[in-house]
């Protein structure tokens, strides 16, 4: 079999023994896990966290919490802007395209449509990891890390 035509099962089979036996990780192992790593960055390329609210100086505020955590994702001149509550992702792609905003969670998976403004948003029902993959027109994929709500 070709090193990039693997099935699903067997990469995550390797992917479970690699874990359960870090010690005993081969190089054919590795291979093969980079593989599926490989294939995943050819279907989507991963938008970089370039800034975080939590990472912000607080400068006039009077209090350390908040209650909207502020994300923004960059690449390949992408840029994707997020205001995350218990209850509810916004989100703004600049610049501004007709794209389809998907919301991925491991089983599920929910679409919206992007505004002429560049906006969107999803309700938020569960704490579950979720990422976002946008889709537009002439540009590859764009997938953010995996996040959890709160």
């Amino acid at each position: 079999m070709t090193p990039w035509l693997v099935s699903d099962e067997r990469l995550l089979d390797e992917l479970a023994r690699a874990l359960s036996e870090p010690h005993r990780l081969d190089a054919a192992t590795v291979d093969l896990l980079m593989t599926g790593y490989d294939l995943v960055h050819l279907e989507a390329r991963e938008a970089e966290l370039v800034w975080s609210s939590r990472d912000a100086p607080l400068v006039a505020t009077r209090s350390t919490s908040t209650e909207t955590l502020q994300l923004t994702f960059e690449a390949g001149g992408l840029s994707i802007e997020l205001d995350i509550t218990d209850r509810l992702l916004t989100g703004h792609i600049d610049p501004p395209s007709r794209a389809i905003v998907y919301f991925e969670q491991i089983g599920a998976t929910a679409r919206t449509a992007v505004d002429e403004l560049g906006s969107f948003e999803f309700a938020l029902t569960s704490n579950r990891l979720f990422r976002l993959r946008v889709d537009a027109p002439k540009l590859l994929s764009t997938v953010t890390p995996w996040l959890r709500p709160s």
